[in-house]
């Protein structure tokens, strides 16, 4: 502990002489970046091919006008005044970048809303096989300073591939809908803070969340403060310890080295009454319902495609990144507020019932482990020191597979009066992680979306994967509920 402060108070008179450096170099144009979370996403691997950028995906119900939605962005998303008086969403008119050995924030002084959210020709119908090539060939490049690091990409004419070829008609009664890629740079914030965003700009503050960002769940003050000293006391080894393992365990998941080549895929959209069927059932929880699914779904990744150095794909245990906000957020401003930490699950030979036993049982015990929050501590005590340091850290940890579990929204909502129908997310890959995968829910509709590197996986491969999902959700809701 003596040491940590030392490092904290040191680290700290550097900052403060860093930031009035290059204030006065810069005439007031740079900032270093406080939170240390968002400075996790300056990381770039060897060789610089991962990608830092979060892809959200909002399909509507009708055809929307893209120049209307640029218009209302500029003027009541940019320019949004929240309740204490504060314009939370001027991060968007910065650049992400670094100096003197710190991450920092730039003024855009050519911020052009045009170059951010940009509208797809209004004579193009693009299927979804259409916008899977677009955004593997174009919008999975990573966002570096040199170009926008948030985009808006309006798709006016969009249609699913099962209504490809019907002239009138995109979805089920027979219209042509229109969809938004949202992507950023992750160090902008998480998904959390930009669902916040969307409800106080869009939707009046009306989102129906599933968990709201600004509420959480009630914990005692007490019961938190007592969780926070045993994190930092008793647990910061073994934190450590368990971030090492993830990268350097004998995974075939693990890739130290990414090509720059992404994949992108989603599953069908699947009933989300049947994971609450089996909850209720089972007396778990979603969540650990969806880490047993994932586990049963690398299980038969690794037989149909047997690695060709590895008897053993993924043996009786594997790690998952799981990844969690950290709530209540303390306000509108977009933010990273997450940690990550590897969750143990069985990948052994098993009916899907014991595997939700054995999830079920391990969870349990992490219920108690301050692992979580420890990893949230260090994500902002190391992202505040000096990039070479935070970097070597970085490079040090990591996670055979990313798992992000995102409930969006429990009802029908509306973003500046257009209705949407669904949508779906796909979070970056991190450290030496080859595998990403978000479960994105909506009403009762539940899209598991997937990215992969091609050091990694074929796109075939990583298809086959969010395949077994469903697979393995049918297979347990047989033996727990009786029926799908």
């Amino acid at each position: 502990m003596p040491a940590i402060l030392l490092i904290v108070v040191v680290n700290e008179c550097v900052r403060a002489a860093v930031s009035m450096l290059i204030y006065f170099q810069f005439k007031g144009k740079y900032q270093l970046v406080e939170n240390g979370e968002d400075n996790v996403w300056g990381y770039q691997s060897p060789g610089g091919g991962n990608c830092r950028n979060v892809l959200f995906i909002a399909v509507y119900e009708n055809q929307i006008d893209g120049y209307r939605y640029r218009s209302k962005f500029s003027e009541e998303v940019i320019n949004f005044v929240a309740p204490d008086g504060s314009r939370p969403y001027l991060k968007l008119k910065k650049i992400f970048t670094r100096a003197k050995g710190y991450y920092c924030w730039k003024e855009d002084e050519t911020f052009d809303i045009s170059r951010h959210v940009i509208i797809l020709p209004e004579d193009e119908v693009v299927t979804e096989t259409d916008l899977f090539h677009l955004l593997e060939e174009k919008y999975s490049k990573d966002m570096d300073e040199t170009m926008p690091q948030w985009q808006e990409i309006i798709i006016p004419r969009f249609q699913y591939d099962q209504y490809k070829g019907v002239l009138n008609g995109g979805n089920k009664n027979g219209k042509l809908q229109s969809a938004r890629i949202l992507r950023f740079h992750h160090s902008y914030g998480d998904a959390g803070s930009w669902l916040l965003l969307y409800s106080f700009c869009m939707a009046g503050g009306k989102i129906p969340y599933a968990v709201n960002p600004l509420k959480g769940y009630p914990v005692p003050a007490g019961l938190k403060f007592l969780y926070f000293v045993n994190a930092i006391i008793f647990s910061t080894t073994s934190a450590l310890k368990a971030t090492w393992n993830g990268r350097h365990m004998n995974n075939r998941l693990v890739t130290p080295q990414y090509s720059g080549e992404k994949f992108y895929a989603w599953s069908e959209a699947l009933d989300l009454n049947i994971l609450k069927e089996i909850k209720v059932k089972t007396k778990t929880s979603i969540s650990i319902i969806l880490a047993s699914i994932v586990a049963g779904a690398l299980r038969a990744y690794g037989q149909k495609y047997p690695h060709p150095e590895k008897k053993e794909s993924f043996g009786d245990e594997s790690y998952i990144g799981a990844v969690a906000a950290v709530l209540p957020y303390p306000n509108y401003n977009l933010r990273n507020r997450f940690t990550i930490f590897n969750f143990p699950v069985p990948t052994g030979d098993m009916t899907s019932s014991s595997r939700l036993k054995l999830t079920y049982n391990k969870g349990v015990e992490f219920a108690q482990s301050p692992e979580p929050i420890v990893n949230y501590l260090m994500f902002n005590f190391f992202g505040r020191l000096p990039i070479a340091i935070h970097n070597y850290v970085m490079r040090s940890c990591g996670t055979p597979i990313i798992f992000s579990n995102l409930p969006g929204a429990s009802e029908t909502f509306s973003l500046w009066d257009d209705a949407v129908a669904e949508g779906g997310a796909w979070v970056p890959l991190l450290t030496t992680a080859g595998l990403s995968i978000a479960a994105a829910g909506y009403k009762n509709n539940l899209r598991f979306c997937g990215v992969t590197d091609s050091a990694c996986m074929r796109k075939s491969e990583l298809n086959f994967i969010l395949y077994a999902i469903q697979a393995e959700i049918e297979q347990l809701a047989e033996e727990t509920v009786g029926s799908v």
